[in-house]
């Protein structure tokens, strides 16, 4: 025989008649309390909606691929990315999670060291095109004036997620403007 002590309390007025139980929360509701606690479910899955628009959104916006305006070039300018577990340091192209390309021949960096390789050609007034593309572990390289691409694999186990851009100018002065 069942009593009202073994049904189990509306959770929000703790009466037992017409109870009803929600699969996904796993509460109680008498028959009043069910469009109440139905409605509360609706607003709670348009607020994850409106979150996964404005994740969606912003992911668009980062995957736009940068460009760089070199304005002023005097010496080298190392275009990559670093992991961001890397601590900062004077001579951050050496560390083990340094990828990218220095202007000029044989400066292509990997794991921090140069494996020789084809540099950058920028030059004042380039216009530089990076894209980094985490699910493909790789990063891209455009110079717009020579329509030249240059890419590199990037090993996770040397440079761990998160990445970072790396950007280093080495003489004053070298400038570079970000168009976007």
């Amino acid at each position: 025989m069942t009593t009202n002590l073994d049904k189990p309390l509306c959770r929000i007025c703790n009466k037992a008649r017409g109870v009803f139980k929600c699969d996904g929360c796993s509460d109680y509701f008498c028959f009043q309390h069910t469009g109440n606690h139905r409605q509360h479910v609706i607003k709670q899955l348009d607020h994850v909606e409106e979150i996964h628009n404005l994740v969606q959104e912003s992911l668009a916006q980062q995957s736009a691929e940068p460009r760089q305006d070199i304005e002023k070039l005097s010496g080298w300018i190392l275009f990559g990315i670093i992991s961001k577990l890397t601590p900062l340091q004077e001579h951050s192209y050496s560390s083990p999670s340094c990828y990218g390309w220095y202007n000029g021949d044989h400066f292509v960096y990997r794991n921090g060291e140069n494996v020789g390789g084809q540099g950058h050609d920028a030059i004042e007034n380039d216009i530089i095109q990076f894209s980094i593309n985490c699910d493909q572990r790789l990063i891209r390289l455009t110079n717009e004036r020579t329509n030249r691409t240059l890419e590199l694999s990037v090993d996770i186990d040397k440079c761990p997620f998160p990445w970072q851009f790396h950007l280093n100018l080495n003489l004053v002065p070298t400038r570079i403007r970000i168009l976007s």
